[in-house]
């Protein structure tokens, strides 16, 4: 009869994972990645919010600073750098100015429709500093509490 040799005492000892044991870790995983994914999510729509702010209010400021060269706001254009995402150097939100007219302005921050705030509504100032945001995404600015930037 042949024998076998025998394994080392230290090998006979090692094993590795149990299936069991790896399907408690996937879903451990996974419970923390559905809590992780919508925070950071939401964290991202409300960072985009305030770089939006912080461009047209940037718009504003160089607005009135064309009305005191020229006495008008007629003529008067948005920088196109202001509406990309300084990271990526994707368009976030289109900045447009829908109203310009001799006395006045109204300056808007639409998400770009393949932007994480797609569904996030416009934001506007206008040249008498209101501020608005269109929070229910409804394209109008008359509902309730959409006639500031803060929730």
């Amino acid at each position: 009869m042949i024998q076998q040799p025998s394994l080392p005492r230290a090998r006979a000892f090692a094993r590795g994972f149990t299936l069991v044991e790896m399907l408690i870790v996937i879903t451990m995983v996974s419970i923390l990645a559905a809590i992780a994914y919508p925070s950071y999510t939401s964290y991202v729509v409300r960072a985009n919010r305030a770089d939006a702010q912080q461009t047209l209010l940037q718009g504003a400021q160089a607005a009135e600073r064309y009305f005191v060269a020229n006495n008008t706001y007629v003529g008067f254009t948005l920088a196109s750098p202001l509406d990309r995402s300084p990271e990526s150097g994707t368009v976030v939100y289109n900045m447009t100015t829908p109203t310009l007219t001799a006395t006045a302005f109204v300056m808007r921050a639409t998400p770009a429709s393949t932007a994480t705030n797609k569904n996030d509504g416009f934001l506007e100032i206008t040249s008498q500093n209101i501020k608005r945001w269109d929070r229910n995404n409804d394209n109008d600015t008359a509902d309730t509490r959409e006639d500031s930037w803060s929730r």
